[in-house]
């Protein structure tokens, strides 16, 4: 099975000041290998996001990972200040020098967005249900998604515009900022 949300991507827009944080994620059973990130990318421009999907989808298939996007884009300012204050207080509170390699990729991990993205979860693969939550969530004055994507095993509708969580009366789940499915090839074995 592969699934292939790149060209449907509709976020990137070329802009210095932010970016859109790439992943990707081992999310194997193996081991103690919780969601263990490969690689991460940090696109600020569309050609950059052309350049790297190549190289995304390589290193996912060589090990079996799958690609990951956070929609919302990343301010790089607030980012710099907050990776300031990151290791601050790792160093003064933890004394904890050994993962500052890491810091950067963990800062951006963080919601320091410039706009909400929010993501509800469509637990099915059938039309008709996704469709009338669409249509659900559009009768009670949130509009229609701002992207609809494709996942293992159902999918997310992501939207731009907030949400009152007490007005919404289906049963699926909606995440703030996290991330969302970009690429996945399961390897068949036969």
């Amino acid at each position: 099975m592969i699934i292939n949300n790149f060209e449907k991507f509709p976020f990137i827009r070329d802009e210095q000041a932010y970016m859109y944080f790439f992943q990707i994620l081992d999310r194997s059973k193996k081991g103690n290998n919780k969601n263990r990130c490969v690689k991460s990318f940090y696109i600020s421009s569309y050609e950059s996001f052309l350049a790297k999907q190549e190289e995304m989808i390589i290193l996912a298939e060589a090990t079996d990972s799958r690609v990951y996007v956070h929609p919302a884009r990343r301010d790089k300012n607030r980012i710099s200040l907050e990776l300031l204050s990151y290791v601050a207080t790792r160093l003064a509170e933890a004394n904890d020098c050994n993962k500052m390699w890491r810091a950067y990729e963990s800062v951006c991990g963080r919601n320091k967005w410039v706009e909400r993205m929010w993501i509800v979860d469509v637990d099915t693969k059938d039309e008709f249900t996704v469709w009338d939550t669409i249509q659900h969530i559009d009768s009670i004055g949130w509009g229609t998604p701002y992207f609809i994507n494709e996942t293992v095993n159902w999918f997310h509708l992501i939207y731009n515009k907030g949400f009152n969580r007490s007005k919404y009366s289906l049963s699926h789940q909606i995440h703030a900022n996290n991330p969302t499915l970009i690429y996945y090839n399961k390897k068949v074995l036969v």
